[in-house]
């Protein structure tokens, strides 16, 4: 398949795994009944094992940096009754996990509040960034989770003494792989790039997630997602909103994605309200921002509302002159003098939210976004649910944004 101009055939990437659910674990071991901090029960596991954490906040020594050796054992951590009643807490002082041992599919991350991570990296040149997880050449499931008030680098304003750490949420490296569902990622900070989360050379999906209020305040940007150094994930039925991305104090540079370097599939997501706008300058791409070959597939998308320097608000691509391949979007103010194949099906309309004071980007009755998305619908290329968790397709056609309107 020739990515660069198909725009609307899609690549899962193993999604079948989760839609048929895991197999029963092999043990199950429950925290604090029978070890009293996770890491105990991380170590006695074996492999396959289910580790189940009941309610309350798990903090301090053995609570946080949790890791595990993935080569010897996968295994499964999950709360009893959800994230909000079960909060690994790092007190401003490490992440929740490491992951830089193996990991693969089979191991789980699933139903967690992980909040107040913090981790510093002084030494310039070495990247080992993630506010709350770290994934080091590996690929694990973080999935239903709470991710919030997370720090990745120095908080103070303008310092570059931090400069290489990445993900103020989640940092992807060195070739990983994660599947990354079903999480509120909210109120992250980076002092580098990738304020919610950052792929580096990496690879996933990232898929019905709320990525809202996360800031990145580092050189190359990406409010809520950084992609960067040939990363290639699927980015599908998101909400990215109220990100916002700055320049050591300047105007920043991709205030909801930033996308450098790298080709992923970014489809079916609603990206609103982003900025990159200072009391210095205004920054550039708001919504998204492009950089440097290969460039991304964009479809399905609502872009709108977002802020940056006059023209760049929605949309910023770096090479105006080359062709991107975009296609089925709605796109306040269109997209310029940006070169595209499908230019007739780019439309600058109001999608009409339900509820956007109170953040619910849910499609009113009349939307122009129902029934308008690409018309590929054999096999279906994006997913067989929407970030409400109904079912895809509710009309004749794929709606535009996270949303799928119900009939």
């Amino acid at each position: 398949m020739n990515r660069n101009k198909l725009p609307y055939c899609f690549v899962g990437v193993g999604i079948l795994l989760l839609l048929c659910g895991c197999p029963p674990p092999d043990e199950i071991i429950q925290v604090p009944s029978d070890y009293s901090t996770i890491q105990a029960a991380i170590n006695a596991a074996h492999d396959g094992a289910l580790i189940l954490i009941a309610n309350g906040v798990y903090t301090g020594p053995g609570n946080k940096n949790l890791y595990w050796d993935a080569t010897t054992k996968h295994i499964r951590i999950e709360s009893e009754n959800g994230p909000e009643n079960c909060i690994i807490d790092c007190d401003s002082d490490g992440r929740a996990f490491i992951l830089n041992q193996g990991q693969n599919r089979s191991d789980v991350i699933k139903g967690l509040t992980m909040r107040n991570g913090w981790v510093k990296n002084l030494t310039s040149g070495v990247n080992t960034g993630g506010g709350a997880i770290l994934c080091d050449a590996t690929s694990p499931i973080i999935r239903n989770c709470i991710l919030i008030n997370n720090v990745a680098g120095d908080v103070e304003a303008n310092c570059v003494i931090s400069y290489w750490t990445d993900g103020g949420a989640i940092d992807c490296i060195n070739g990983s792989d994660p599947l990354i569902m079903e999480n509120r990622i909210e109120h992250n900070y980076a002092n580098h790039t990738g304020g919610g989360i950052h792929f580096a050379n990496s690879t996933g999906s990232v898929e019905n997630n709320v990525i809202m209020y996360n800031v990145n305040r580092g050189c190359y940007g990406g409010g809520g997602i950084s992609l960067v150094n040939g990363s290639n994930p699927e980015i599908i039925n998101n909400v990215i909103a109220h990100n916002t991305a700055e320049y050591y104090g300047d105007g920043g540079y991709g205030g909801g994605i930033i996308c450098m370097n790298s080709d992923p599939f970014i489809v079916n997501n609603t990206i609103v309200y982003n900025s990159t706008i200072t009391s210095l300058s205004d920054g550039e791409g708001g919504g998204i921002r492009i950089r440097g070959t290969p460039y991304p597939i964009i479809a399905n998308c609502i872009i709108g509302g977002n802020l940056a320097g006059q023209g760049l608000e929605n949309m910023d691509f770096q090479y105006p002159g080359t062709e991107l391949n975009i296609s089925y979007c709605i796109i306040e103010n269109g997209i310029g003098n940006i070169l595209t194949d499908y230019a007739g099906t780019i439309f600058d309309l109001n999608p009409y939210f339900v509820d956007e004071p109170n953040d619910n980007f849910d499609l009113m009755s009349h939307s122009p976004c129902i029934d308008i998305g690409t018309p590929d619908l054999s096999p279906p290329p994006f997913r067989f649910f929407d970030l409400a968790g109904n079912s895809r397709i509710s009309g004749s056609t794929i709606d535009i944004g996270a949303y799928e309107y119900q009939y």
